[in-house]
């Protein structure tokens, strides 16, 4: 029986470690670049919240659990957290603090100059363009962020579940053994 009341749980306290972190961040730097290293770190973190999560529902489970089981807890949790993030992304950058958006256009437009050599001038200038006449955090953009999240956290989810497995020495091999009695 599936009770997600403990990977819910948890992604409500990881999304909400994000909000709180990333608020901190964005009031202390004024914006939300982390750089590599920073980035790296949140990874990780994230990393292990997802296998705490499937480590928290093997125990549960008396210590062993399926992939499948792992799995699906582990991107419940996480898609918790992605949601709760990316609301909070939107509703920062459109109401809280609009000139974010500005920002955030400066930052892409940046590296995208930093990289016009081996771009090229046209190929550059048509990627400049299009990020000036887009809005990164509209409606669309944001739902499109979301279910991109989605599905990233699902193959990470995916990966972690390999790791957090185990199985039932009792219940394995079952299938070959019943086929083996009949015969």
């Amino acid at each position: 029986m599936n009770n997600f009341s403990g990977a819910i749980r948890i992604g409500l306290i990881w999304g909400m470690g994000s909000i709180i972190f990333s608020l901190t961040q964005y009031l202390i730097t004024g914006n939300q670049n982390t750089g590599l290293l920073l980035g790296i770190i949140i990874f990780l973190v994230g990393i292990a919240v997802m296998y705490l999560i499937g480590i928290q529902r093997r125990k549960q489970l008396n210590d062993y659990i399926s992939w499948k089981e792992a799995m699906t807890h582990i991107w419940v949790g996480a898609i918790i957290n992605t949601i709760i993030y990316t609301l909070f992304i939107f509703i920062l950058n459109n109401y809280i603090d609009p000139d974010l958006k500005q920002k955030t256009i400066e930052a892409q437009i940046k590296m995208i100059e930093e990289y016009r050599g081996s771009m090229g001038d046209a190929v550059a200038d048509a990627q400049i363009e299009k990020i000036e006449n887009n809005d990164p955090f509209s409606f669309t953009n944001v739902l499109l962020i979301l279910g991109g999240g989605v599905l990233v956290q699902f193959l990470f989810s995916c990966l972690v579940a390999l790791v957090v497995k185990r199985d039932d020495p009792q219940k394995s091999g079952q299938g070959m053994k019943e086929i083996m009695d009949n015969l």
